[in-house]
């Protein structure tokens, strides 16, 4: 694991300033291919593990913090981190500090935290953190590499049908010009939905924006969340 492989490095610099080894995302810590950054999993992980190391080798909280967010890239998590140094100097727990940053760190992180204050088991708690989040991290990229193949094929079949609608159905229409009272419902409709999404196709993509849109703003709410968690664990098969 990445706290026992880096461990026998933990070195301060010459000023006294502790030391963290260079994170090794740092390279792709800005913008993602135009997409608004963020940090990551693997940033979290990073964080922790590094925070983990220096407190074993006896820095202070504050100090290893300093020293973390001076070396990271990662445009997001450095004013987090900044803002978590001012507020433990000025006397607040770090599990609260951390509370005040929800969208890089989430209840159950600032929970354990808490829990390692109160015990007075911090660096425990920390490497239990990165442990779980790492075996996370796989799940998350199993998941991932098994789904892919089902969405490419689902999205494809979506462009698939969009394109027989728009612009192969249509040469067959004028076959039908006056014999609309005998053709199958469902052929009805399939010619009624050609006109509709050639005619105001700007409005289907305005409406699966707003949804898209929406569907993610409800899925972020506490409430949304609380539903997600609850529907994932009732699933069947999923939820075990």
């Amino acid at each position: 694991m990445a706290i026992q492989i880096q461990r026998a490095a933990a070195a301060r610099s010459p000023g006294g300033a502790p030391a963290a080894p260079a994170s090794p995302e740092a390279g792709a810590a800005g913008l993602r291919l135009g997409f608004r950054p963020r940090a990551t999993g693997k940033d979290l992980i990073y964080f922790t593990s590094q925070l983990s190391l220096l407190l074993e080798v006896g820095i202070s909280l504050t100090d290893a913090v300093r020293a973390l967010e001076a070396q990271t890239a990662n445009p997001v998590l450095r004013p987090v981190l900044r803002a978590i140094v001012a507020d433990t100097e000025a006397g607040q727990p770090f599990s609260a500090a951390l509370a005040r940053h929800p969208q890089v760190f989430d209840g159950v992180f600032v929970s354990m935290v808490r829990a390692g204050e109160a015990g007075g088991y911090l660096r425990d708690a920390l490497e239990r953190n990165v442990e779980m989040r790492e075996k996370r991290e796989a799940l998350l990229a199993h998941v991932r590499a098994t789904l892919a193949y089902p969405v490419v094929l689902g999205i494809m079949s979506l462009l698939v049908v969009v394109l027989v609608l728009t612009s192969v159905l249509p040469k067959f229409m004028p076959l039908f010009v006056g014999k609309e009272r005998i053709l199958p419902l469902s052929t009805r409709l399939l010619m009624g939905l050609s006109q509709s999404l050639r005619a105001h196709w700007w409005v289907y993509l305005l409406a699966a924006g707003a949804a898209a849109a929406g569907a993610y703003v409800f899925v972020r709410s506490p409430y949304g969340r609380a539903l997600r968690d609850r529907l994932t664990l009732t699933l069947p098969l999923i939820g075990r």
